[in-house]
């Protein structure tokens, strides 16, 4: 600043913008006699340069930090995920000799809700952004760039996973193109405050799709398009992925892999919104949980639901009302409370004349639940899975985790996904005729242009063999380069 005055008789800034001291994890002053004190440096050489601007600018002007080295670590887990994203689009893009930033117009008119959804999400972040960037509110600019590319990978990603391995090639250049174009005016936003490994991306798709920029600092600010905003879809998909997330859960409880279809997914809720949402999105809530059907019913038959008071917690708030709100609470039916706290978050009940407000964390809700059903909990509702099991459900589990055998073989023998083979596979007499249903869908999963499925060890021998069980069942398989 002096330097400035001395030199052109004005500021060297017209405004600063920065964050307080910097203390520990619980708020105390950084200094040598406690040795609490922690170097910049030091942070820089375990998490990067990028990891401490994000993570510093997120602070706002004048407060204080509370330095935490698990919160540094957490955006450094977030960069990666950004990483992996591009290297995820480069990966498809040459698998399917696609350029995602040469495409026509025409794959930007045919795009599917999926794309849709992320595109919308897209422009509602830069139109936020740039309103936050104006107003100078710039600590709050960071988390939805974050959130933004971490929806791109955690939800977009995840929805198109088997529309980008084995959907048609209209399919693959709508997830190819979508991904190039999210990622690079992401990247355009994120280079504010990360700005190496923004540039370090930018670099490696400007040298691999041969984009005219050199720099991703070249670019302008990206702008917003209201007509490609959809709040509502937006809002859909996000409480579609919660239903998704609470399904997962329940097959982790059910010990029951991915890869092992169910036969159906009910959803009980009261909100009529969850209603439309299952009706106009079930291809999108389906494929990710691998369930054959999924939908609303009002209840599941066998499900039992007890409401118990929290006494000490209803004693604290109500005091000498809280016997008769027991009372009140021991009387009404399980299903009107817990319906109230779905559509409310609260239950109010009418105590001589005066209206009281109980909270869920007041009480305590306990489930039976009947076989088959594992049940899982979301924000507006409950997911049951039915665990039970079908001959055609065992075979398609069986063949998927034979497709997964097989791709590990050849990326243990070194081959590229484009590469074509001929596969054997050696099972059971039992489990032969099962497989042989999955035939074609083995073939065009792993890239087989024929595929033999046989009792005893062929006579014939092959480069690549692998051995495993699965569900005590022998398999050997074995595939040759064409």
């Amino acid at each position: 600043m002096v330097a400035s005055f001395l030199a052109f008789d004005k500021p060297a800034f017209k405004k600063v913008y920065m964050h307080g001291f910097v203390t520990d994890v619980l708020g105390v002053k950084m200094s040598k006699t406690l040795g609490n004190i922690i170097s910049p440096y030091e942070v820089i050489d375990k998490h990067g340069a990028d990891v401490v601007r994000s993570y510093l600018c997120q602070t706002a002007a004048g407060e204080d930090l509370n330095f935490s080295w698990e919160e540094c670590a957490q955006k450094q887990r977030n960069l990666n995920i950004l990483w992996n994203l591009h290297k995820l689009l480069i990966t498809l893009a040459k698998e399917n000799k696609m350029n995602p930033y040469k495409m026509s117009k025409r794959v930007q008119k045919v795009l599917d809700l999926e794309e849709k959804y992320i595109v919308s999400k897209l422009h509602s972040t830069i139109k936020n952004v740039t309103e936050l960037l104006e107003k100078y509110r710039l600590d709050e600019t960071i988390a939805p760039v974050e959130q933004l590319f971490l929806s791109l990978s955690r939800t977009y990603v995840q929805m198109v996973r088997e529309k980008s391995s084995v959907g048609e090639e209209e399919d693959k250049e709508k997830v190819i193109y979508t991904l190039g174009y999210v990622l690079l005016e992401t990247l355009k936003m994120l280079s504010v405050v990360a700005p190496f490994i923004s540039e370090a991306v930018y670099l490696n798709l400007q040298e691999e799709f041969k984009l005219k920029e050199k720099s991703l600092s070249h670019y302008s600010w990206p702008v917003f398009d209201m007509i490609k905003i959809d709040a509502q879809l937006e809002t859909h998909l996000e409480a579609a992925q919660e239903i998704i997330q609470a399904a997962l859960h329940a097959r982790e409880k059910a010990k029951l892999g991915l890869r092992w279809p169910v036969q159906e997914v009910l959803i009980v809720s009261s909100l009529p919104a969850v209603s439309e949402l299952i009706v106009g999105l079930r291809p999108i809530l389906t494929t990710p949980i691998n369930a054959k059907s999924i939908r609303m019913v009002d209840k599941v038959p066998g499900v039992t639901m007890k409401v118990k008071p929290e006494y000490a917690k209803l004693g604290q708030v109500f005091g000498n009302l809280s016997p008769s709100i027991i009372t009140i609470l021991i009387g009404t039916s399980p299903e009107t409370i817990i319906g109230n706290f779905e559509r409310a978050g609260f239950y109010a009940l009418n105590l001589d004349g005066k209206e009281i407000k109980l909270m869920k964390e007041m009480v305590t809700i306990e489930r039976s639940v009947p076989p088959p059903f594992i049940e899982s909990t979301f924000s507006s509702g409950m997911v049951y899975l039915n665990t039970s099991r079908t001959l055609e459900l065992e075979a398609e589990g069986y063949a998927r985790e034979v497709m997964r055998k097989v791709q590990q073989l050849r990326k243990d023998a070194g081959l590229q996904k484009w590469d074509r083979i001929t596969l054997v596979v050696k099972a059971s007499a039992t489990m032969k005729p099962l497989l042989e249903r999955w035939s074609k869908d083995i073939e065009q999963k792993v890239g087989a242009d024929e595929i033999l499925i046989v009792t005893e060890e062929p006579v014939q021998k092959y480069g690549h063999a692998s051995e495993f069980t699965v569900k005590k069942e022998m398999f050997t398989v074995w595939l040759e380069k064409k």
